[in-house]
């Protein structure tokens, strides 16, 4: 027994015992008199509070910043030419993949190059172009609160940077257009030319419908390459999209769109084979997209906030929307909902078929029947072909 607490004894008092220490700095004497004779505390609540109406003031001047830099900015027209031809190839290489990474890499810097920004992060923002652009004087007043502590928003200024960047961020200006709208704007092209002969007199009532909004002299002109150039701003999305989906008077009426004329022809359709393909609508512009999310805060200052948001989402999410998008699905053109080729497929592969690899054994299967082995090819070669073309699929 004296043995082992001897043998004890040496691991014992080898290392220092860690002890976190915690400090809380409280004013006392003087320094508290200082602080509550001046309100220092008060003052400190009340900015905060401020603060956060003042960042839906510059949000909103982003808005009107962002509109009035895109409404007359053009893209490059081969560079557009460029992104559809590459756009139109559902399978790429690695060499295609590429080179559509390149244009779309000089599609964002020309989206980029359209803003100037260098007052937007600056103090001349407060100070100056804040006063100016607010409409009343209860806006000025909380504007004129940060006149001296301009350096409030430097985390804020930070995150809105990143709107106007070239680089591919989902939370950029250029991706949003690039990325997400510019692909549903040629699709879009694509269902339209296979509308409009089935649609011709639809299309007729629609223009007379929507011509006071139009810069067309005919519908099918905003189903053009070249007119993407005019959906960049919020604006210019609004009336695009409402084309596609109707627009809501103000007396109640209710102007149709065409996926309602869609939607019309496809329910006197017996077979399946002969109805005809729905528009999708583009995302708003960033910042606008917040607006359908306003419960949604910038930043989450602590776990309350954090748990009511969660409860409102569940509140709020349309429950009813969801169970009709559901029940709907057999209705749906399956020739047009994709699967990302990620582990997710696997995942899917896994839980309705029960083996991971059913899916991709039956992509393979349909490949081999779309790209027979030509006679002189060896089976080894064949294969590494097919192999290929699973591989490069999205």
């Amino acid at each position: 027994m004296k043995k082992e607490s001897n043998n004890l004894a040496k691991f014992t008092n080898l290392y220092s015992l860690p002890k976190t220490l915690r400090f809380e700095l409280k004013p006392v004497g003087k320094t508290l008199d200082h602080i509550e004779k001046n309100g220092l505390l008060t003052q400190d609540e009340h900015r905060a509070k401020s603060y956060k109406e003042v960042k839906k003031i510059i949000d909103e001047y982003h808005k009107k910043f962002i509109e009035h830099s895109l409404q007359n900015f053009r893209f490059n027209e081969n560079d557009l030419r460029d992104f559809y031809m590459y756009h139109q190839i559902k399978i790429k290489d690695d060499k295609q993949k590429e080179t559509f990474k390149e244009i779309q890499k000089k599609l964002r810097r020309q989206v980029a190059q359209a803003f100037d920004t260098k007052r937007l992060f600056g103090k001349e923002l407060i100070k100056e172009d804040l006063l100016e652009f607010v409409d009343s004087e209860e806006e000025r007043e909380l504007v004129k609160e940060f006149k001296d502590f301009t350096t409030y928003f430097t985390g804020f200024h930070e995150n809105r940077k990143n709107m106007y960047s070239a680089d591919e961020k989902s939370t950029a200006i250029a991706y949003r257009l690039i990325h997400d709208n510019l692909p549903k704007f040629i699709n879009n092209m694509s269902v339209f030319e296979k509308i409009r002969i089935p649609l011709a007199e639809e299309l007729t009532s629609l223009y007379s419908d929507f011509e006071e909004y139009l810069n067309v002299g005919e519908i099918s002109e905003l189903f053009q390459l070249d007119y993407f150039s005019k959906t960049l701003t919020q604006k210019e999305i609004d009336v695009y999209n409402s084309i596609i989906g109707g627009k809501s008077l103000d007396d109640s009426r209710k102007i149709k769109g065409l996926n309602e004329y869609v939607n019309l022809y496809n329910q006197q359709q017996t077979e399946k084979t002969a109805r005809l393909p729905k528009f999708v609508p583009l995302f708003k512009q960033i910042l606008s997209d917040r607006e359908a999310i306003s419960w949604l805060p910038e930043m989450f200052d602590n776990d309350n906030e954090v748990l009511e948001s969660i409860e409102k989402v569940y509140q709020e999410l349309p429950l009813t929307a969801i169970k009709t998008l559901i029940e709907q699905l057999p209705d749906y053109d399956l020739s047009k909902i994709y699967l990302r080729k990620d582990t997710g497929l696997t995942d899917i592969s896994q839980k309705i078929f029960g083996h991971w690899s059913h899916i991709e054994k039956a992509i393979e299967t349909q490949l081999e029947s779309e790209s027979p082995k030509t006679v002189k090819e060896k089976e080894e070669k064949y294969r590494e072909r097919i192999s290929k073309l699973i591989k490069n699929a999205d």
